[in-house]
């Protein structure tokens, strides 16, 4: 329980880490390309920029670069924090959970089905061995003493009465077992529905690699 608390609280830093990060990163390029408008704009009426605007300029985009990099620096801390604490990955990490939670759910519903099974199983001997105790009956007071035709007709309706209930709990099995079917098919199905959610993490994971390599390319220019 504690860990899982603590787990919930780092993976919520390291989301308000990306998250500030992903601010300041927007806040660098919202203010990067303002600037260099207004670069534009000047260069258009006098193609050169004085002195101080261009020491401004670059001040400005300094104080971007350090906060840029201070974010990432801070997202790195934290996630070799998490690694070395758990021996693995954030993504690595949430991925192993989803497949534990998969399995456990998958030994919850076998677990069910087989308990229903072994129920339905035991009432079907029970009336099996009910049915042979009414055949016993049947032959020792065929043995012992007459049996009307009536008591004869409503002890051959109990037979079929209890040939009937078996049929049913027979038929009742079937059905349990189509569902079970339809449940290991649907469990199947969310196994892949994972996977893929796995797999958008990764491309989520490599979409924000490929971005922070643009806004590093863009700004490299500025720190020279």
């Amino acid at each position: 329980m504690v860990d899982s608390q603590k787990n919930q609280a780092l993976k919520r830093k390291i989301e308000e880490l990306e998250k500030q990060a992903a601010g300041e990163r927007q806040e660098a390029a919202t203010s990067l390309e303002k600037l260099e408008h207004q670069h534009e704009a000047k260069a258009l009426k006098d193609r050169q920029l004085p002195e101080q605007e261009v020491r401004f300029l670059r001040a400005n985009n300094s104080y971007f670069d350090k906060k840029y990099i201070s974010s990432l620096q801070k997202l790195k801390l934290l996630e070799g924090v998490f690694k070395d604490e758990r021996g693995v990955t954030f993504d690595e990490y949430i991925s192993i959970e989803a497949d534990k939670v998969a399995q456990l759910r998958v030994k919850a519903i076998q677990e069910e089905t087989e308990t229903r099974i072994k129920a339905l199983q035991s009432r079907i001997d029970e009336l099996l061995a009910e049915n042979k105790l009414v055949k016993e009956s049947n032959a020792f007071f065929n043995n012992i003493i007459p049996i009307t035709l009536e008591e004869m007709e409503n002890l051959e309706a109990r037979v079929s009465t209890l040939t009937m209930e078996i049929e049913k709990s027979s038929a009742k099995i079937q059905e349990l077992e189509t569902a079970r079917d339809a449940l290991d098919k649907a469990l199947k199905e969310s196994t892949q529905s994972l996977s893929v959610k796995a797999k958008e993490l990764s491309e989520m994971q490599t979409q924000y690699n490929t971005e922070k390599k643009r806004l590093e390319d863009e700004l490299y220019p500025f720190r020279k």
